[in-house]
Protein backbone atom coordinates (compact mmCIF):
# COMPACT_ATOMS: atom_id res chain seq x y z
CA UNK A 1 0.00 0.00 0.00
CA UNK A 2 3.12 2.30 0.44
CA UNK A 3 4.32 1.64 -2.73
CA UNK A 4 0.31 2.72 -4.01
CA UNK A 5 -0.64 -0.56 -5.34
CA UNK A 6 -2.34 -3.56 -3.23
CA UNK A 7 -0.77 -6.56 -4.89
CA UNK A 8 3.16 -6.59 -5.99
CA UNK A 9 5.76 -8.84 -6.93
CA UNK A 10 8.49 -7.97 -4.59
CA UNK A 11 9.69 -10.78 -2.76
CA UNK A 12 13.11 -10.03 -1.32
CA UNK A 13 15.43 -7.59 -0.27
CA UNK A 14 19.12 -7.73 0.08
CA UNK A 15 21.78 -6.28 1.59
CA UNK A 16 25.13 -6.02 3.42
CA UNK A 17 25.64 -8.35 6.75
CA UNK A 18 28.49 -9.02 8.53
CA UNK A 19 30.66 -8.49 12.47
CA UNK A 20 30.76 -5.39 11.77
CA UNK A 21 28.21 -4.04 9.69
CA UNK A 22 24.98 -5.44 11.61
CA UNK A 23 22.36 -2.36 11.47
CA UNK A 24 19.71 -4.26 9.24
CA UNK A 25 19.68 -7.42 11.44
CA UNK A 26 19.86 -5.53 14.39
CA UNK A 27 16.18 -4.75 15.76
CA UNK A 28 15.43 -1.03 16.36
CA UNK A 29 14.73 -2.04 20.17
CA UNK A 30 18.95 -2.50 20.16
CA UNK A 31 19.60 0.03 17.70
CA UNK A 32 19.37 -0.97 14.74
CA UNK A 33 17.18 0.31 11.70
CA UNK A 34 15.43 -3.76 11.85
CA UNK A 35 15.33 -3.69 8.37
CA UNK A 36 15.48 -7.79 8.23
CA UNK A 37 13.12 -8.17 11.10
CA UNK A 38 10.28 -5.84 9.08
CA UNK A 39 11.14 -7.83 5.75
CA UNK A 40 10.20 -11.05 7.42
CA UNK A 41 7.55 -10.05 9.09
CA UNK A 42 6.12 -8.98 5.72
CA UNK A 43 7.16 -12.07 4.01
CA UNK A 44 9.81 -11.16 2.08
CA UNK A 45 12.77 -13.06 1.99
CA UNK A 46 16.43 -11.62 3.43
CA UNK A 47 19.29 -12.45 1.04
CA UNK A 48 22.73 -10.90 2.77
CA UNK A 49 25.79 -10.10 0.75
CA UNK A 50 29.53 -9.46 1.58
CA UNK A 51 29.30 -11.64 4.83
CA UNK A 52 32.81 -11.82 4.96
CA UNK A 53 33.86 -8.56 4.16
CA UNK A 54 33.12 -4.84 5.96
CA UNK A 55 33.21 -1.40 5.23
CA UNK A 56 33.61 0.25 7.99
CA UNK A 57 35.19 4.30 9.01
CA UNK A 58 38.55 2.34 10.05
CA UNK A 59 39.14 0.72 7.01
CA UNK A 60 38.09 -2.48 4.82
CA UNK A 61 38.22 -6.23 6.55
CA UNK A 62 38.14 -9.28 5.31
CA UNK A 63 37.06 -11.99 7.96
CA UNK A 64 39.19 -15.09 7.12
CA UNK A 65 41.84 -16.41 8.82
CA UNK A 66 44.31 -18.45 6.71
CA UNK A 67 47.47 -20.04 8.46
CA UNK A 68 51.14 -18.16 7.79
CA UNK A 69 52.70 -19.17 4.35
CA UNK A 70 55.40 -21.71 5.52
CA UNK A 71 57.20 -21.09 2.17
CA UNK A 72 57.02 -17.43 2.54
CA UNK A 73 60.60 -17.44 4.20
CA UNK A 74 61.90 -19.32 1.61
CA UNK A 75 60.67 -17.52 -1.79
CA UNK A 76 61.55 -14.39 0.04
CA UNK A 77 65.40 -15.05 0.85
CA UNK A 78 65.92 -17.17 -2.63
CA UNK A 79 64.86 -14.00 -4.64
CA UNK A 80 66.70 -11.96 -2.36
CA UNK A 81 70.03 -14.03 -3.14
CA UNK A 82 68.84 -13.93 -6.99
CA UNK A 83 68.54 -10.22 -7.09
CA UNK A 84 72.55 -10.41 -5.55
CA UNK A 85 74.41 -11.39 -8.36
CA UNK A 86 78.02 -11.60 -8.53
CA UNK A 87 79.17 -9.02 -10.70
CA UNK A 88 81.89 -7.96 -13.20
CA UNK A 89 84.89 -6.52 -11.28
CA UNK A 90 86.23 -2.56 -12.09
CA UNK A 91 88.64 -4.13 -14.29
CA UNK A 92 86.57 -6.82 -15.82
CA UNK A 93 84.53 -4.22 -16.75
CA UNK A 94 86.82 -1.67 -18.52
CA UNK A 95 87.27 -4.43 -21.21
CA UNK A 96 83.75 -4.48 -21.66
CA UNK A 97 82.20 -1.98 -24.66
CA UNK A 98 80.29 0.82 -23.15
CA UNK A 99 77.07 -0.61 -24.32
CA UNK A 100 77.79 -3.78 -22.14
CA UNK A 101 78.74 -1.28 -19.05
CA UNK A 102 75.46 0.39 -19.34
CA UNK A 103 73.76 -2.96 -19.57
CA UNK A 104 75.46 -4.27 -16.36
CA UNK A 105 74.66 -0.89 -14.31
CA UNK A 106 70.94 -0.96 -15.63
CA UNK A 107 70.81 -4.41 -14.36
CA UNK A 108 72.34 -3.08 -10.89
CA UNK A 109 69.85 -0.48 -10.73
CA UNK A 110 67.13 -3.06 -11.50
CA UNK A 111 68.09 -5.26 -8.65
CA UNK A 112 69.06 -2.86 -6.00
CA UNK A 113 65.09 -1.64 -6.51
CA UNK A 114 63.87 -4.72 -6.49
CA UNK A 115 65.48 -5.93 -3.36
CA UNK A 116 64.11 -2.47 -1.91
CA UNK A 117 61.13 -3.06 -2.71
CA UNK A 118 61.23 -6.84 -1.33
CA UNK A 119 62.15 -5.62 2.06
CA UNK A 120 60.23 -2.47 1.90
CA UNK A 121 56.94 -5.18 1.50
CA UNK A 122 57.92 -7.40 4.13
CA UNK A 123 58.01 -4.71 7.42
CA UNK A 124 54.75 -3.14 5.37
CA UNK A 125 52.82 -6.66 5.58
CA UNK A 126 50.72 -5.39 8.71
CA UNK A 127 49.89 -2.23 6.75
CA UNK A 128 47.55 -3.51 4.99
CA UNK A 129 43.72 -3.47 6.66
CA UNK A 130 42.59 -6.46 3.99
CA UNK A 131 43.20 -8.49 1.11
CA UNK A 132 41.37 -6.17 -0.82
CA UNK A 133 43.23 -3.17 0.66
CA UNK A 134 46.40 -4.84 -0.80
CA UNK A 135 45.14 -6.03 -4.29
CA UNK A 136 44.54 -2.63 -4.75
CA UNK A 137 47.81 -1.24 -3.75
CA UNK A 138 49.24 -3.92 -5.95
CA UNK A 139 47.34 -3.59 -9.24
CA UNK A 140 47.51 0.43 -8.86
CA UNK A 141 51.22 1.32 -7.55
CA UNK A 142 53.67 -1.81 -7.11
CA UNK A 143 53.03 -3.82 -10.38
CA UNK A 144 53.05 -1.19 -12.71
CA UNK A 145 56.51 -0.14 -11.05
CA UNK A 146 57.88 -3.41 -11.28
CA UNK A 147 56.90 -3.56 -15.04
CA UNK A 148 59.01 -0.31 -15.53
CA UNK A 149 62.33 -2.29 -13.95
CA UNK A 150 62.11 -5.89 -14.96
CA UNK A 151 61.89 -4.99 -18.67
CA UNK A 152 64.47 -7.65 -20.00
CA UNK A 153 65.06 -9.63 -16.91
CA UNK A 154 65.75 -13.43 -17.33
CA UNK A 155 62.83 -15.75 -17.15
CA UNK A 156 64.48 -17.20 -14.08
CA UNK A 157 64.23 -14.52 -12.11
CA UNK A 158 60.80 -13.01 -13.40
CA UNK A 159 59.35 -16.51 -12.03
CA UNK A 160 61.18 -16.37 -8.67
CA UNK A 161 59.47 -13.04 -8.34
CA UNK A 162 56.10 -14.51 -9.21
CA UNK A 163 56.46 -17.13 -6.54
CA UNK A 164 57.64 -14.79 -3.92
CA UNK A 165 54.18 -12.30 -4.67
CA UNK A 166 52.30 -15.61 -4.46
CA UNK A 167 53.91 -16.64 -0.83
CA UNK A 168 53.07 -12.81 0.10
CA UNK A 169 49.48 -12.80 -1.04
CA UNK A 170 48.90 -15.80 1.27
CA UNK A 171 50.72 -13.74 3.96
CA UNK A 172 48.93 -10.66 3.42
CA UNK A 173 45.76 -13.28 3.85
CA UNK A 174 47.01 -14.42 7.51
CA UNK A 175 47.94 -11.36 8.76
CA UNK A 176 44.93 -9.05 7.64
CA UNK A 177 42.84 -12.35 9.46
CA UNK A 178 44.62 -11.88 12.64
CA UNK A 179 43.77 -8.19 12.60
CA UNK A 180 40.00 -8.42 11.20
CA UNK A 181 39.07 -10.28 13.85
CA UNK A 182 41.28 -8.22 16.68
CA UNK A 183 39.41 -5.08 14.76
CA UNK A 184 36.09 -6.61 15.09
CA UNK A 185 36.25 -7.59 18.89
CA UNK A 186 37.75 -4.02 19.62
CA UNK A 187 34.78 -2.29 17.66
CA UNK A 188 32.38 -4.54 19.46
CA UNK A 189 33.35 -3.57 22.95
CA UNK A 190 33.75 0.09 21.98
CA UNK A 191 29.83 -0.19 20.56
CA UNK A 192 28.77 -2.46 23.48
CA UNK A 193 30.31 -0.17 26.11
CA UNK A 194 27.94 3.10 24.44
CA UNK A 195 24.71 0.84 24.44
CA UNK A 196 22.41 0.53 27.67
CA UNK A 197 22.60 -2.82 28.66
CA UNK A 198 19.11 -3.27 28.81
CA UNK A 199 18.30 -2.84 25.24
CA UNK A 200 21.15 -4.83 24.02
CA UNK A 201 21.31 -7.15 20.76
CA UNK A 202 21.14 -10.41 22.82
CA UNK A 203 21.51 -12.81 19.92
CA UNK A 204 24.76 -11.13 19.33
CA UNK A 205 25.75 -10.85 22.70
CA UNK A 206 25.22 -14.96 23.05
CA UNK A 207 27.32 -15.44 20.11
CA UNK A 208 30.23 -12.82 21.43
CA UNK A 209 32.69 -15.87 23.54
CA UNK A 210 32.62 -17.78 19.87
CA UNK A 211 34.51 -14.43 18.31
CA UNK A 212 36.76 -14.44 21.61
CA UNK A 213 37.81 -17.94 22.08
CA UNK A 214 40.04 -18.34 18.56
CA UNK A 215 38.49 -21.90 18.52
CA UNK A 216 37.55 -21.35 15.18
CA UNK A 217 38.43 -19.59 12.37
CA UNK A 218 37.05 -16.17 11.26
CA UNK A 219 34.74 -16.97 8.47
CA UNK A 220 33.35 -20.05 10.12
CA UNK A 221 32.13 -17.66 12.95
CA UNK A 222 30.73 -15.19 10.46
CA UNK A 223 29.09 -17.54 8.25
CA UNK A 224 27.75 -19.25 11.37
CA UNK A 225 26.47 -15.96 13.10
CA UNK A 226 24.37 -15.13 10.12
CA UNK A 227 23.60 -18.78 9.61
CA UNK A 228 21.53 -18.86 12.75
CA UNK A 229 20.28 -15.57 12.72
CA UNK A 230 16.27 -15.88 12.17
CA UNK A 231 15.71 -13.56 9.66
CA UNK A 232 18.03 -14.41 6.95
CA UNK A 233 16.79 -16.60 4.22
CA UNK A 234 20.23 -16.64 1.79
CA UNK A 235 23.76 -15.98 2.09
CA UNK A 236 25.83 -14.80 -0.84
CA UNK A 237 29.32 -16.34 -0.50
CA UNK A 238 32.05 -15.23 -3.35
CA UNK A 239 34.68 -18.65 -3.60
CA UNK A 240 37.36 -18.94 -5.99
CA UNK A 241 38.36 -21.83 -5.39
CA UNK A 242 36.99 -25.61 -4.94
CA UNK A 243 38.57 -25.75 -1.66
CA UNK A 244 36.73 -22.69 -0.55
CA UNK A 245 33.53 -24.06 -1.61
CA UNK A 246 34.07 -27.89 0.41
CA UNK A 247 34.64 -25.42 3.43
CA UNK A 248 31.51 -23.53 2.91
CA UNK A 249 30.31 -26.96 2.93
CA UNK A 250 31.23 -28.00 6.03
CA UNK A 251 30.38 -24.84 8.14
CA UNK A 252 27.20 -25.01 6.66
CA UNK A 253 26.89 -28.88 7.93
CA UNK A 254 28.06 -28.06 11.42
CA UNK A 255 26.20 -25.08 11.91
Amino acid sequence: NDLGQQHHSFQAIQMPGNLLEREGLTPIYAGGNGCAEWACKNGLQVIINRPLSAFTEEGTWRFAEVEFPSGYSNAREALIQRLTPELPTEAERSALSEAERQEISDVEEACSWLKQLINDLDGQITSFSSILHYSHDFNNKIFPMIMEKVEGMDEETMSMLHAFFVEYEKAVRSVTGQLARQNALETIERKTKNTNPLVSDDDFQKFLPTLTSRNEPLQDIALKWLLRHEYVSTILVGMGSKEQVGHVQKVLESA
